[in-house]
């Protein structure tokens, strides 16, 4: 009888799956989707460009993930994330080369974080009116909420990953690819949707199949979408990890442009925008120097992109960033079809990763019986990152009662 059956080949499934081998014990992995790495998704693009569907960055240059891909030998390029510029209804606005930081009240900020003043909504932190309407709307972009939903000021203020971060030559598949090959590619079972994990006398049982125990890394939304039957105490277990964790609505319109458009017109590398008209849109233009730009769609704008053919995909971000001077005539330089991502269509991811409401704190990965849990929602360093995926599977393997 196998020791374990992971659920989920994203990054957390195949960190446990590699603590698991680290320990001598078996595993295998069944994966719903049709590819390994859970999020982790990167395209190439006509002309060989990597472009990440999911997270492009790796959050937290602390964290053992980056040991990881130090011993894989990947190369990474660090994106600072500092360039940003902000434009309020059609005009530039000057927020300091410290935003979102400036806009902190430092008295507030050392009370929270050290738990001696309760924890707020992330816009309570702001110095004054104007620093609270920056936060609310950074916390709810970041975050992928829709207004008034506004995330926790305590995780703001102690997520230890920086921003920006590490991004790897070749997108995140390449770290990917090594973590499948280290875990052994005839372990995981793709096309294989999980619908049923219950305690047996010897173990548990997934999809009648018959195995020591079970490690359940599905993300948020599938893990609350009640599409994987459990026994009652682990569905409890659920519930109370889960409480304060909001599904982000957050997907990507990834563009490909003519890399001219950056040298005549003297668009920096890493470069952030965040624009506002009837909503606020976050942009990332070359970052890790590749000739891209991504807007994320977050909150009901996440919903709406969805449903949008390449045409109205390139036209809702040429209306977006229209404000930007650089970038008024973007249509012009786009040099392959818009990519879309559908990450709340998805039955089995049912949104992005997940934002933590005021007051509440994150569970670690955690045991109930012969069946654990943990992902990105999981970890407390790392929260809603890869590197809190990776954290999260590990320890909970080393957790193994």
């Amino acid at each position: 009888m196998t020791n374990v059956i992971i659920i989920g080949a994203g990054i957390s499934g195949l960190s446990a799956a590699l603590a698991l081998k680290a320990r001598g014990m078996s595993y295998s992995i069944l994966e719903a989707g049709g590819e390994i790495g859970g999020r982790a998704q990167t395209r190439r693009l006509p002309s060989g460009v990597p472009a990440d569907l999911g997270p492009h960055w790796l959050h937290g240059e602390t964290s053992e993930l980056v040991d990881l891909i130090a011993r894989y030998g990947l190369v990474s390029r660090k994106d600072n994330g500092a360039a940003m510029r902000i434009y309020e209804y059609g005009r530039q606005v000057d927020r300091g080369d410290d935003w979102p930081a400036g806009a902190v009240d430092p008295d507030m900020a050392r009370a929270i974080a050290s738990g001696d003043s309760p924890d707020v909504p992330i816009s309570g932190l702001g110095k004054d009116e104007e620093g609270r309407k920056w936060l609310r709307l950074f916390g709810q972009g970041w975050n992928g909420l829709e207004p008034p939903a506004e995330p926790s000021a305590y995780e703001f203020l102690t997520d230890e990953s920086e921003p920006g971060g590490l991004q790897l030559d070749g997108g995140m598949a390449a770290l990917v690819t090594h973590m499948a090959d280290e875990v052994g590619r005839e372990s995981i079972q793709l096309d294989t949707p999980v619908t049923e994990v219950r305690a047996t006398a010897e173990g548990v049982a997934v999809n009648g199949l018959a195995a020591g125990r079970a490690v359940v890394t599905v993300g948020l939304g599938a893990l609350n979408s009640g599409r994987i039957g459990f026994d009652p105490e682990v569905r409890a277990a659920i519930g109370a990890a889960t409480q304060g964790l909001v599904v982000s609505r957050m997907n990507k319109i990834i563009l490909e442009l003519d890399p001219g458009l950056f040298a005549d017109r003297h668009i920096p590398e890493d470069l952030g925008l965040l624009v506002v008209d009837a909503r606020a849109h976050y942009c990332h233009i070359r970052s890790g120097g590749l000739p891209l730009l991504t807007l994320f769609a977050t909150g009901e704008a996440a919903v709406a992109v969805e449903g949008l053919s390449h045409v109205q995909a390139l036209h809702y971000v040429a209306e977006a960033v229209k404000a930007v001077p650089q970038l008024h005539d973007l249509k012009k330089f786009v040099v392959s079809e818009p990519i879309v991502t559908r990450w709340l269509a998805n039955p089995w991811t049912q949104g992005a990763y997940s934002a933590l409401m005021p007051g509440h704190r994150r569970y670690a990965p955690w045991w109930t019986g012969r069946v654990g849990v943990c992902g990105d929602s999981f970890d407390d360093r790392f929260p809603a990152s890869l590197a809190g995926a990776f954290r999260s599977g590990k320890r909970l393997i080393e957790a193994l009662p």
